[in-house]
């Protein structure tokens, strides 16, 4: 581990930060965190950089000394959006911050903080990489593109999180629940869990009203899903699992069925996933 990054962390640590985590855990997930930084974006295909003006006006993504992280996107009229995570397992900041109309107080640049003219959010600790969306984008492009980075890697740290918070994978609460992912939505998009709820429900009732009229429905990146015909089968002779006798299966009349159809850029991306080592070697 980079020896400032080992440092700030155990400057934390003994600030209390980490309740009472072990320091090897708090330096696992963190090295988890970069490796899962660094891949996201790889696959997104962010430039990495040493320091960015705010006169560029580029939607970047930041990685701090301490495991936390910054987005800032581009223009949007009055100033840029900005998004920091603590991802919780620091118990003395705030889980996520949202801001609008705010600006950047001199350079972003990696091994210093950033700065901001901003009501909640002054001054970050120490960035240790920062990278930004292509310059060949337009703004909304660049936008999407640290959306989609950031959504990622904020679900995929907190996962790294209960993992070594808990000491197992799959102890403590699940964090893909309608319960989370409502909260999420709420504080990201400054809205109630009580609109946000609404929203969810009603977009699941138009999923399944156009399913039911026969359309296929996108489900945006990942696909559509739609209803297919299963074919009537005919009556034919199995076997029983249990006991291995001889049965008669009955007919089935043809049927309508869900199914869902991924699109290949989701298909590509979950192929690059890299498999673990247990699973590879059978």
């Amino acid at each position: 581990m980079n020896q400032s990054i080992e440092r700030h962390l155990k400057a934390l640590y003994e600030k209390g930060s980490f309740g009472e985590l072990p320091f090897e855990r708090v330096e696992e997930s963190w090295r988890n965190k970069e490796e899962l930084f660094s891949a996201q974006s790889d696959n997104l295909k962010l430039e990495e950089k040493e320091f960015l003006h705010p006169e560029e006006n580029r939607a970047f993504l930041a990685l701090t000394f301490s495991g936390s992280l910054l987005a800032c996107y581009a223009d949007e009229g009055e100033g840029c959006r900005l998004e920091y995570n603590s991802i919780k397992i620091r118990e003395d900041v705030p889980d996520m911050i949202v801001e609008r109309s705010i600006s950047l107080e001199g350079v972003a640049r990696v091994g210093h903080s950033a700065e901001f003219h901003s009501r909640m959010l002054k001054k970050t600790s120490p960035l240790y990489r920062l990278v930004a969306a292509g310059e060949d984008l337009d703004g909304e492009q660049q936008n999407k593109r640290i959306a989609e980075a950031m959504i990622f890697l904020t679900n995929g740290f907190a996962k790294i999180n209960k993992t070594y918070l808990t000491g197992a994978e799959g102890e403590g609460p699940d964090h893909f629940t309608k319960k989370t992912m409502t909260a999420y939505l709420a504080q990201k998009h400054n809205l109630t869990k009580k609109d946000v709820k609404s929203l969810l429900e009603d977009y699941d009732a138009l999923l399944e009203t156009g399913v039911l009229m026969g359309e296929r429905v996108p489900l945006g990146r990942l696909g559509k899903v739609y209803a297919d015909v299963r074919p009537a089968q005919k009556a034919r002779i199995g076997r029983n699992p249990a006991t291995g006798e001889e049965m008669t299966i009955g007919a089935k009349p043809a049927v309508y069925v869900p199914k869902i159809s991924f699109s290949s850029s989701f298909k590509e991306r979950i192929s690059r996933n890299p498999v673990p080592e247990s699973e590879s070697e059978d």
